[in-house]
Order: structure tokens, then sequence, then C-alpha cells
């Protein structure tokens, strides 16, 4: 996924400065460049561009090692990515919404995905697509979530605790 991005950016990094991509093209000036127009052009976040920066280097130092093209330093071009902000709840505020009853029905099923999320600290897109066959019990007779994320393809159990059963019965 990581390099089908890198492509579709590094296309529309060509279509935007009317180029066609050749391997003699990936000189010096091309990593800045590409880096420039990530985060100025594209409005990508300064993490999503190191990703597609990182990206870019391997297949520069690819090219390199095959002699393709001349040599050069590719860490003169610096992409940084930051720790993202972690915000909790406490506990007794994530009971009370839990238990709250809002007059709309859609505003209760919203409660109980992001209550869901909370107990079980997976990402909306996998809770989206659960099944009851992915529930299982394990040999203290616990409540597992077994699932293949959605986003990274990682096969985990999730231990389904009280708070987040009640939501699922």
């Amino acid at each position: 996924k990581k390099y089908n991005g890198f492509e579709n950016h590094l296309t529309a990094f060509s279509n935007h400065y009317k180029f066609n991509l050749e391997i003699s093209r990936l000189d010096k000036d091309f990593l800045s460049s590409f880096k420039d127009f990530l985060s100025q052009n594209q409005k990508l976040y300064d993490n999503t561009v190191a990703k597609y920066v990182k990206a870019a280097k391997t297949f520069i130092k690819f090219y390199i090692n095959q002699g393709l093209i001349q040599s050069y330093d590719v860490s003169q071009v610096k992409s940084t990515e930051k720790e993202g902000e972690v915000y909790v709840l406490p506990i007794k505020q994530i009971l009370q919404l839990q238990q709250f009853d809002f007059k709309s029905s859609a505003l209760n099923n919203v409660r109980d995905i992001f209550c869901f999320m909370c107990w079980t600290g997976q990402r909306f897109s996998d809770i989206m697509s659960i099944k009851h066959d992915d529930l299982t019990k394990n040999i203290n007779d616990e409540t597992v979530w077994n699932l293949i994320t959605k986003k990274t393809g990682d096969s985990i159990s999730v231990p389904i605790i009280t708070y987040a059963n009640e939501i699922l019965a």
C-alpha cells in the first residue's frame, strides 16, 4: 500500500511539473522538490511526507547501487516524523458516556462504537467489520476478538472486557 501511494504521488509530481518519470531525473534536486511538492501541493502531514521521502530514498539508493544514477548523499534531504499526540479519557468519563442515553438512536450507535473503540483500542475500520464468528473463548473462558487488521494486515487477539461485552450484547 505504501509503494502504491508513493507511485500515485510520484505520478502527480511528474504531472504537476510536466515531465516524464525517468531514472536520470533522480538527482539531488529531485528529492528536495518531491518533498516540497508533497507538503506544499499535496498538503500532506509531516509523517506522511517522511514516509514517501523514505520510499523515494529506497529507490534512489537501489539505482545508485546498480550504477544507473550518479551517487549522492540522500541523507541531505531531511524529513522528520513527529510523535502523535495521545489523548486519554478517564475511565470514569467513558463509563458516564456509555451509560448516557441520547434521544437519538443514531447518537446512541455512535456512542457505542466510540466506547467500544476505547475498550478494545481498535480502529474504526476494524470495528465496523467485526463478525460474530470473530469472537471466541480463550483457555480461561474469556471472550477474545480474533481479527486481521485492515490497515496493517496483522493478526491479533483482543480481549473483550466486561464493558465492551455490554456493548456487544
